[in-house]
């Protein structure tokens, strides 16, 4: 539901590159865009119109902010990774959810559930232009 494959602007393929290297580029080809037709890499950008208030978008260097950023607001681990059983993981996440009053309908897998909050505690978060990587 929030992605948008009709609006690729760019797309390409090339061989012996990860997914930080495609950040690069990606920022490179962002940033340079936007300094070329604004004059500056952190244009004003007014959500309500040319009468509201700006907002200054910093768009060098993008930020990289791992998924692992919501184990800072859940207070301990969310995934696997430290010994964590899959059911006490879905369980953390389900009470996580109810905690900072994320609603989610069924079927909540752990998946569904770290993704869910990724976007209602993370991703509201993020103003400037920002890679969110790492999804365990």
């Amino acid at each position: 539901m929030t992605h948008n494959p009709e609006f690729t602007f760019c797309e390409f393929y090339m061989a012996y590159v990860d997914y930080h290297d495609l950040m690069t580029i990606t920022n490179t080809l962002v940033s340079g865009m936007v300094k070329s037709i604004h004059g500056t890499h952190k244009p004003v950008y007014h959500p309500d119109g040319p009468e509201g208030e700006g907002i200054e978008i910093d768009f060098t260097p993008s930020r990289r902010l791992p998924v692992i950023t919501l184990k800072e607001k859940a207070g301990r681990q969310v995934s696997g990774s430290e010994g964590i059983k899959p059911e006490e993981s879905n369980k953390f996440l389900s009470d996580l959810c109810i905690k900072h009053y994320v609603e989610y309908p069924p079927p909540r897998s752990t998946a569904r559930l770290l993704d869910k909050l990724v976007g209602d505690l993370i991703k509201e978060t993020c103003i400037h232009p920002t890679f969110i990587t790492d999804h365990p």
